[in-house]
């Protein structure tokens, strides 16, 4: 499973209970009488549920207030997995404080890539070269920090970044890219993980709508061009 998967489940139960007020009463009840348990693995990605909430969520960025509470609650009680759901958003809350110490313990910070902010930027391109072992992503929008500014004068300046893949040894793909509009795939999350080969994995989580697509680079080191 990818790092980053668990990073997307987070954010689709999350987003789940907040547009749905019915399975937000339902979850709350649910963890007012359970206690947090021991310990949990994280392998227990559940693709039918997540779905389910894909499937809420655009439903109701597509209704008004009146059909959103009319349908969408209907949508959640008459769900046969509605207690599976309940559960399994819980299990992931549970979660998110290992996941967010794991990657505590794993992250790799390069200077190449400080002050630059890659979350809610756009993708502007994903090429892979096999002959030359190289990947290369383009990113629109990236906020630029100290160093990094082109225009000194302000605090925080706005550009374009190209990040070069060296050695690339593998690239894994987990979700699925907007074949229309590229541009429409924008970034959520990030990090850059050490390997035990001396390698590096940088990771990245990009949404189109609540659609998830992660891609994790391995490589033995990131260029990367500002302008």
């Amino acid at each position: 499973m990818l790092t980053l998967d668990f990073a997307y489940s987070y954010y689709i139960t999350q987003t789940g209970i907040t547009v749905n007020s019915y399975l937000a009463n339902r979850y709350q009840q649910y963890e007012n009488e359970n206690v947090p348990y021991e310990d949990i693995d994280f392998d227990i990605y559940d693709y039918e549920l997540e779905s389910f909430l894909v499937n809420l969520i655009e439903k109701a960025e597509c209704r008004t207030y009146i059909e959103i509470a009319n349908s969408n609650d209907m949508l959640v009680q008459n769900y046969a997995k509605l207690s599976d759901l309940i559960e399994y958003i819980y299990k992931i809350k549970f979660l998110n404080k290992k996941y967010k110490r794991y990657l505590a313990e794993t992250f790799f910070s390069s200077s190449k890539l400080a002050d630059i902010q890659f979350e809610e930027s756009r993708l502007r391109d994903f090429s892979i070269n096999n002959q030359n072992h190289r990947c290369e992503l383009r990113l629109d929008n990236v906020l630029l920090y100290n160093k990094k500014r082109k225009n000194k004068r302000i605090p925080v300046d706005c550009g374009n970044a190209l990040l070069q893949f060296v050695a690339t040894e593998s690239v894994e793909m987990n979700g699925i890219l907007s074949p229309v509009c590229i541009e429409a795939n924008y970034v959520y999350d990030w990090h850059l993980r050490k390997e035990s080969d001396s390698s590096m994995k940088f990771c990245i989580f990009l949404l189109t709508g609540h659609r998830k697509c992660i891609l994790q680079i391995k490589c033995s080191d990131i260029d990367i061009k500002v302008s």
